[in-house]
């Protein structure tokens, strides 16, 4: 068996001991060894194909005309409803030089898109002419107003409880004293007194004023009912409350505060449309109990 071995041992030519040193060698330095592959260099294939087209196509092309196409639309579409055909050799062979350029026509068969035509901005002149054609004449605004608005406009407010008014005690004159005074002396006292101040007339107050503002907005709700009325522009500063000159006791005595009314009372108003003629109406405030009851 010992000759056996060795026999076998010698029978290893150089060049097997080298390949088998090297192989053990090698892979002690495989991981710095490793063979890396890289991208595979060969041409891609092609993503259209040439065809002929057998009728017109809009966005491809005439008909006769040569155009490139996916495979896929060639295929599943145009190829079974016989809108195109293959260029086989015997095809290619036919057609002189110049028919050979495959070329897709995108704009073929498409419609131009329209622009659309800029609008022209009206003037400020014409806006303003437009505007007041809507609007009435003042005139005419005023007619509306006399004619479409009752006599008096009535508004109803909680009354505040006035208190009663207070008079001093005054002492009376003794008899003696009335009797001893001489006619001519009376005369002469009576002539030095004052004159007695005009008594105030009694004012009721209520809670909560009727403005003008109140006023425009009730007068607007009557003339809504109507057309033309509807048309009527006004507003608070387009009313004025009357207030009496000859007044002596001041017009705060009344229960009118500027463009206010803080009283029961009949009061009059003026409505006067910018160019127009004033309109009077009696604006009157009740106690709100007589209009419960």
């Amino acid at each position: 068996m010992a000759t056996l071995s060795i026999s076998a041992r010698s029978s290893l030519c150089a060049s097997c001991i080298r390949r088998i040193s090297w192989d053990d060698i090698s892979q002690l330095w495989f991981p710095f060894h490793r063979q890396l592959r890289g991208k595979k260099k060969s041409a891609k294939r092609p993503t259209t194909i040439n065809v002929k087209l057998l009728e017109d196509i809009v966005g491809f092309g005439r008909k006769g005309s040569i155009c490139p196409v996916e495979p896929g639309r060639m295929r599943n579409t145009w190829y079974p409803r016989q809108k195109a055909e293959y260029m086989t050799t015997s095809t290619i062979q036919g057609l002189k030089p110049q028919n050979l350029v495959a070329e897709r026509d995108f704009t073929f068969g498409m419609k131009p898109k329209e622009e659309p035509i800029p609008q022209r901005k009206a003037s400020e002149k014409e806006r303003v002419v437009e505007i007041q054609t809507r609007l009435l004449l003042p005139q005419r605004a005023s007619e509306i107003i006399e004619a479409s608005l009752p006599p008096s406009l009535v508004f109803y407010r909680t009354p505040i409880a006035a208190t009663e008014p207070y008079f001093p005690f005054q002492e009376p004159t003794s008899r003696s004293r009335r009797v001893a005074a001489s006619s001519a002396a009376a005369e002469l006292e009576a002539a030095s007194q004052p004159l007695p101040k005009p008594q105030k007339p009694q004012v009721t107050t209520i809670f909560g004023s009727v403005s003008t503002t109140d006023i425009a907005e009730s007068m607007k709700a009557v003339l809504a009912g109507s057309t033309e009325g509807a048309r009527v522009v006004f507003g608070a500063e387009n009313i004025t409350i009357f207030q009496d000159e000859d007044d002596e006791l001041g017009h705060q005595d009344k229960g009118i505060e500027e463009d206010r009314l803080k009283a029961l009372g009949d009061f009059r108003v003026e409505v006067r449309v910018k160019g127009g003629e004033p309109v009077i109406r009696t604006v009157s405030i009740k106690a709100e109990e007589a209009s419960q009851a």
